[in-house]
């Protein structure tokens, strides 16, 4: 156990009915509190919950540094103390997950990296909540025992990858450097955009590396087109060893735009974003 929040408690009424020797009883339980049935005597305890963050460890120091983001996609798994599965989840669009509804007890965390990224150093510095609690070998954590009511939120795990990635402010301020496409180029023409998007298909592939944004569809497209662009020509030169293919990111940029749905848009935009800003030679050192 390494950290309690506390959280206000609040009471619940349970009515048991038993239809055995024709009795029926009822008991109030909140904390923890005896029930009676038949007989024999039951407890209730309120449940806890174990959650936090898997995030890129950008400058591989352990330590959840401002500005480094969480992983999205990552599955994580959770087993008893004594090694016995319980579940599974996968990470948010913010690197975050949660086990609730848990009953008190023993439990561990074991995260399962994606291809070509690797655990950062556990257990740096002092603070729980922003190390990392990772195994680098088995990518689980140690055991840890929740108490009745406990929200522990320290279980984290730090990742770093080969991966490499330019952002679009490069890409829009150093168009020698792209390969096989050219500013000029429209959108409309590399992407598919449905009907209700088709207002962007004449821009220019650097007026999208220019994008704002905005509360509607189109301000949610224009996001995720400003890092499509950026993806694109990540994904293309020769230099950048990037995550996703050519036409694995036009694929999957279409895919989402065809949703028409604002936030199935910002989610993807979110894992582009990481992407586009793992860094590389080409963008860190800029002596050209």
């Amino acid at each position: 156990m390494k950290k309690v929040k506390n959280i206000s408690k609040i009471g619940f009424i349970f009515i048991i009915l038993i239809f055995s020797l024709g009795s029926i009883s009822y008991t109030y339980a909140g904390w923890t509190d005896n029930i009676y049935v038949n007989g024999y005597l039951e407890t209730w305890e309120e449940p806890a919950s174990i959650s936090d963050y898997v995030w890129l460890d950008l400058d591989q120091d352990g330590l959840q540094d401002p500005g480094e983001p969480g992983v999205p996609g990552v599955t994580v798994n959770l087993y008893s103390g004594d090694g016995t599965f319980i579940g599974t989840t996968v990470t948010n669009e913010t690197g975050y997950y949660i086990f609730d509804n848990l009953a008190p007890g023993e439990y561990y965390v074991e995260f399962i990296p994606p291809t070509n990224y690797f655990f950062t150093n556990p257990n740096s510095g002092t603070n729980d909540f922003i190390d990392s609690d990772a195994d680098p070998n088995t990518g689980q954590t140690s055991v840890t025992t929740l108490v009745p009511e406990e929200d522990d939120t320290s279980w984290d795990a730090g990742l770093w990858t080969i991966y490499e990635g330019c952002s679009h402010g490069f890409w829009k301020n150093h168009p020698q450097h792209w390969q096989d496409y050219t500013p000029g180029q429209k959108v409309g023409d590399i992407f598919t955009l449905p009907l209700s998007l088709s207002v962007l298909s004449d821009d220019t592939l650097m007026t999208a590396l220019g994008y704002g944004g905005g509360n509607d569809l189109v301000g949610a497209a224009k996001i995720l087109l400003r890092n499509a662009v950026a993806s694109l020509l990540n994904a293309n030169h020769d230099d950048v060893f990037y995550p996703l293919t050519e036409n694995e990111v036009i694929n999957q940029v279409n895919s989402a735009l065809s949703s028409e749905n604002r936030d199935t848009i910002l989610n993807f935009e979110i894992v582009l974003n990481l992407y586009n800003n793992l860094g590389s030679c080409l963008c860190n050192y800029l002596f050209f």
